[in-house]
């Protein structure tokens, strides 16, 4: 409790432990979308934003044994993948018109904007990366190439280009891989031990309309939009 109330650092089994305190778990209720439908668990952001003051104190010691413990309840590790139209007026029979949306449970949300604030530090990107950078948007990079190009055309030079479709990168992400690289980025071993187990026992299961499929595992993949 006493670590838990500080949020300060304590050393488990030789490795560096980033507690969650009552104060910064306040902070990060804050950070969750409101009027949003409830995930697999049927609770709602409002639900924990505005419960008693005692859970919050609840939901953090379960945040720091997660974290000593290298787990998360099965109950938190479940995943719906919601599709979305994106084009109302394509083909709604056409897979490809739709964009899969993972949904998870309202009480891992804290949880993650707990991990992502502190491994942030360790994932800075090179600065010719526009996408996916608080500050800068895929304008500034259409921008740049634009003026490159126009320099090269007005000095009668030819201009060559190669393009990457990158549009399933994060469908095909290998997560072995993926902890390969926050290791080598010296994120904190605490949370790479915990995103391992919370990637290797998550559970996943399709909707369509009032209908839900098996649960099912993935090798591969990131979740998106889940903050």
């Amino acid at each position: 409790m006493f670590f838990c109330l500080l949020g300060i650092k304590e050393n488990y089994l030789g490795l560096e432990m980033v507690m969650c305190s009552f104060v910064s778990l306040a902070s990060l209720l804050q950070k969750l979308p409101l009027n949003k439908a409830p995930g697999p668990d049927c609770v709602s952001a409002e639900h924990l934003l505005y419960a008693d003051e005692s859970l919050r104190f609840f939901l953090s010691e379960l945040f720091n044994m997660c974290i000593v413990r290298r787990y998360m309840p099965n109950s938190c590790l479940n995943t719906t993948i919601v599709p979305i139209c994106k084009n109302k007026n394509g083909n709604m029979s056409d897979t490809s018109n739709y964009k899969p949306v993972a949904v998870a449970t309202v009480v891992s949300k804290p949880h993650e904007h707990f991990i992502l604030s502190n491994i942030s530090p360790f994932l800075g990107a090179t600065d010719n990366q526009f996408g996916w950078k608080a500050g800068r948007s895929t304008d500034q990079c259409t921008f740049l190439l634009k003026q490159t190009a126009s320099y090269f055309v007005t000095h009668v030079s030819s201009v060559h280009a190669v393009f990457l479709d990158a549009s399933k990168a994060f469908d095909r992400v290998l997560h072995m891989k993926l902890f390969e690289k926050l290791i080598q980025r010296k994120v904190p071993m605490c949370f790479v031990h915990l995103l391992k187990h919370w990637y290797k026992e998550q559970t996943m299961q399709r909707k369509w309309g009032k209908h839900f499929s098996e649960p099912f595992h993935v090798s591969n993949g990131v979740r998106q939009g889940e903050y």
